[in-house]
């Protein structure tokens, strides 16, 4: 079927009963979202689209173009391709006008509706990670519909067991069945996609009660209108009141961590399940005073079995962490005026990985990775860089207490994302973990989800230099 784009701030009113207005183009018009283990949702009767940032705590959310104008639903990320697949929906008795799919812009295109999906209100769905099914639902029960991407064929088979109400489902990386939250009796619904059997099972609340985990049990008679996996197979469930409550279940389900976001009475969620590429950076010093050399050692490694990654890309801006860069001179004698760090070398192994022309500063190169058409990174194949450079005071440092108080050292510290393009055109990423070490491990636990997101940090002790 044709694809065709409906304009994020297309007012409703613009809208048909039964089609959409659409202005056709190209299928290569779409910008495919990079895969970096980040979840989406989409809100409210308008259909804002926002990626919710990980790797801050709290999660920070951040829009995706404007209001869509219209309802938009049943969310899942498709692995393959890089784009948000969802539902179009309108007032009933028409229910669906067609299923879409959203690029990185938060531009949504038209996808037809397939023969033999019914006009229904989907907002319980997911795309398999390896993108080959479009799961669409209602509420938990009645039919699953299994629309086989992108060929748009569907089959179906119907729901069988608990029949709580769920308004979203994701799909588990580690087994294949589809998890939600039942807002009717407050439980873990799960759904078989094959045989059509779903189970229920509680919940248990935080084991302590902490300012991370805040929920002494799971509650019922508000939706669970977002929900997704990690690649740990940890899964998150979005209450459309606004907690976000996230689920180890390699035990008994237990609930292990609450986040807050914003409340909605429209919620649905979806996330890219990135096990395909890491990296890990530490930062390190052996001196407490200025000048500071310091070494930076990062990780890049390539998790999958076999599949090469192509195209590879580190940005480290090191003047965005220790502030203006000094072109000549030393620390002690002269030190150009309003300059902070000097960069010294980078090296790496295997040897040609690194960029020789980088600095740290975006006006030479911040590009960590030598971008020549030849480099890649092969299956299971890991590589390692080392910068140095020297630090000329504390200027651009992060107060842990108020200036003046004696307290612990003032801190540098940030992440770097590494991305990768693997055979078939999709790109994937990875924030930094720092472990601690100076061969730093992007998967230290060894799970094969490298979402571990520690930022690299360096101390900085005051003890020469008094605060201005």
């Amino acid at each position: 079927m044709n694809n065709h784009p409906l304009p994020r701030a297309l007012p409703l009113l613009a809208i048909c009963a039964t089609t959409l207005l659409s202005i056709a183009v190209p299928a290569s018009a779409q910008t495919p979202f990079a895969c970096t283990g980040e979840a989406y949702i989409i809100q409210d009767a308008s259909a804002q689209l926002t990626e919710i940032d990980q790797t801050t705590a709290p999660f920070t959310f951040v829009p995706i173009g404007g209001p869509a104008g219209f309802e938009v639903n049943n969310l899942g990320f498709n692995r393959a391709d890089g784009l948000l697949y969802a539902a179009h929906l309108l007032p009933a008795p028409a229910n669906l006008s067609e299923l879409v799919r959203i690029d990185s812009t938060g531009t949504i295109f038209g996808l037809g509706t397939p023969a033999g999906l019914p006009a229904l209100r989907y907002a319980a769905g997911d795309v398999a990670p390896d993108g080959a099914t479009l799961y669409l639902n209602t509420n938990g029960v009645g039919t699953l519909y299994r629309v086989a991407l992108p060929a748009l064929t569907v089959t179906s088979v119907a729901i069988t067991g608990a029949t709580g109400t769920v308004f979203d489902w994701a799909v588990n990386p580690t087994n294949g069945n589809l998890y939600g939250g039942d807002q009717t009796g407050g439980q873990l619904a799960v759904l078989n996609p094959t045989t059509g059997v779903r189970t229920d099972s509680a919940v248990a609340g935080c084991a302590v009660i902490t300012p991370t985990c805040t929920e002494a049990s799971f509650p019922a008679g508000t939706a669970y209108g977002g929900a997704w996996f990690n690649a740990a197979g940890r899964l998150f469930l979005y209450r459309n009141t606004g907690t976000i409550y996230e689920i180890d279940l390699t035990g008994a389900p237990i609930i292990v961590g609450t986040q807050s976001g914003p409340g909605s009475t429209n919620n649905d969620g979806a996330a890219c399940i990135q096990d395909v590429i890491g990296v890990a950076k530490h930062m390190s010093h052996p001196s407490m005073g200025f000048p500071d050399p310091i070494t930076i050692d990062y990780t890049f490694e390539n998790l999958s079995a076999m599949e090469t990654l192509s195209n590879l890309s580190a940005i480290d801006d090191l003047t965005a962490v220790f502030g203006t860069r000094a072109t000549g001179g030393t620390c002690a004698a002269p030190v150009p005026a309003g300059a902070d760090w000097f960069f010294n070398s980078i090296s790496s192994a295997p040897a040609a990985f690194s960029n020789p022309g980088y600095n740290g500063d975006p006006a030479g190169s911040a590009q960590l990775i030598n971008q020549a058409p030849t480099q890649s990174l092969a299956a299971g194949a890991s590589a390692t860089a080392q910068v140095m450079i020297t630090l000329c005071n504390q200027e651009n440092a992060t107060p842990p207490n108020p200036p003046g108080t004696g307290g612990p050292p003032y801190l540098f510290f940030n992440s770097v994302l590494f991305t990768g393009e693997n055979p078939a055109g999709g790109t994937f990423g990875d924030t930094s973990h720092d472990d601690g070490t100076t061969t730093p491990d992007p998967d230290p636990d060894g799970d094969g989800s490298p979402d571990e997101r520690v930022p690299a940090q360096v101390p900085v002790e005051l003890m020469e230099y008094t605060v201005d």
